[in-house]
């Protein structure tokens, strides 16, 4: 999307948002299983990486030249293009048929922990009829 636009009503406020969004693996769901083993299920769920939010009220002044725009951008991206991730190591000791159990077990699963910059600017402008106004991220 490289130039949305919004048509608004006098005093109307609208919102658009482009967004991005990653998976990450952000918990580990922990179920038993037969034997009693443990069971290590990742959870996964959708996080918005990037991307931009723009809040619009649009007020036409009274001699209909001008339009006053309420303007409230905010800006989304990703601190660091490398995700740290952070290590959870349970102990556990493998059954098998028979009921023959192994020697324990290290299992270390990783979790990711993405951190934000989010810019937020409000302010209001006044653009003359026919006018333009723009916004550079």
């Amino acid at each position: 999307m490289q130039a949305p636009k919004i048509t608004l009503f006098n005093g109307q406020t609208s919102t658009i948002n482009v967004i991005d969004q990653q998976f990450f693996a952000t918990s580990v769901n922990v179920l038993t299983g037969p034997n009693g083993q443990p069971i290590f299920i990742p959870q996964n769920q959708p996080i918005q990486t990037g991307g931009s939010m723009l809040t619009i009220q649009a007020v036409i002044s009274a001699d209909r030249r001008f339009v006053r725009l309420s303007v409230s951008p905010t800006l989304t991206n990703l601190a660091s293009a490398v995700i740290p991730l952070l290590p959870t190591t349970v102990i556990i000791t493998p059954t098998f048929e028979g009921g023959f159990a192994a020697p324990p077990v290290a299992f270390t699963q990783f979790l990711q922990q993405p951190a934000f910059n989010s810019i937020t600017v409000n302010t209001t402008v006044a653009v003359p009829d026919g006018g333009t106004v723009c916004w550079v991220a």
